[in-house]
């Protein structure tokens, strides 16, 4: 959300404008995607270290291919615990910021016998290490108007096992660079847009549906996104934001698979400040999938905690 700092306010709401940055990183057992809310490229006004948790449920039970649904039944139930420590700072009289995070993150698979070309039970553990840094090349506070630039690194440090179908763990590196505006659109109306742009390493150790084993590539992976938020008084906000994904088409040892990534969703946010965090409540789907598992639902709690 926006705001911008007042010197009159108590000590904890000024923390609380601090903490308008940009970028949120989420992680999927699909694709690396990153989730701008609506309203949080508000650049640091000065530097301060934060907490946050996050709890993540993602719930998938049908596959498509070409855009027709092949197979229906199946459940994937993703659950994950993600914590994140950041720092926003001063570089060069510019606002930046910078995160680290990891997940632990439990799959519970059921009703894929179509996947038999590998183990598809069920598995916990280790996620992969996401590392974060954003600048403001633009900022002016009058006229509440933001622009943002960020650069993101995963390494593969998640739970991975060849023989499995579903890992926790990509087992490659994965970087991203992206791009946010925001401004206000009327009063205690705010905009955002930004585009992002994913590179993917090379998997070394990934099992074809032909049980083999080989060097899975994939191209780059774009999504554009774009929301509205609105401030109901200095505590509360809400928000939504639509998202569209195309590209990550991938490649099995130079023979192309043919299923790029063709995704629209819509996320719905909630959040509320105190003087012992923030909350978050956030909801969303997949409206259209053209390849792959179509999300149904996600769900996802956040606490954040400034000093």
């Amino acid at each position: 959300m926006i705001i911008i700092f007042d010197y009159h306010q108590s000590q904890y709401m000024r923390k609380v404008n601090y903490c308008s940055f940009v970028f949120l990183l989420m992680l999927s057992i699909k694709v690396f995607a990153i989730d701008l809310q609506p309203g949080e490229i508000v650049a640091p006004v000065k530097p301060f270290n934060y907490i946050q948790t996050s709890y993540i449920f993602s719930n998938k039970d049908s596959y498509y291919i070409a855009g027709k649904k092949v197979l229906n039944g199946s459940n994937i139930d993703s659950s994950s615990m993600t914590v994140r420590y950041g720092h926003a700072f001063d570089l060069n009289q510019t606002s930046a910021f910078f995160y680290i995070q990891s997940p632990i993150t439990k799959i519970d698979i059921s009703g894929m016998s179509a996947f038999s070309y590998g183990d598809t039970s069920g598995k916990s553990g280790l996620g992969d290490t996401s590392l974060a840094f954003a600048i403001w090349p633009y900022v002016n506070r009058e006229q509440k108007k933001y622009f943002g630039v960020a650069a993101y690194l995963v390494l593969p440090t998640g739970d991975y096992d060849t023989n499995r179908i579903f890992n926790i763990g990509g087992n490659r590196y994965q970087t991203a660079l992206q791009a946010g505006y925001q401004q206000v659109l009327y009063s205690n109306i705010n905009w955002m847009i930004a585009l992002d742009a994913v590179f993917y390493g090379d998997n070394d150790s990934y099992l074809n549906n032909d049980k083999t084993i080989g060097t899975l590539k994939q191209d780059n992976l774009y999504t554009l996104q774009s929301g509205l938020s609105y401030d109901l008084d200095k505590k509360y906000s809400l928000a939504a934001a639509l998202f569209h994904t195309e590209g990550g088409d991938q490649t099995f040892d130079s023979t192309d698979k043919h299923n790029p990534t063709i995704l629209n969703r819509y996320q719905l946010t909630a959040q509320a400040k105190y003087s012992f965090g923030i909350f978050s409540l956030q909801y969303g789907q997949d409206l259209k999938t053209e390849n792959g598992f179509k999300e149904d639902e996600r769900l996802i709690l956040r606490y954040t905690f400034m000093y």
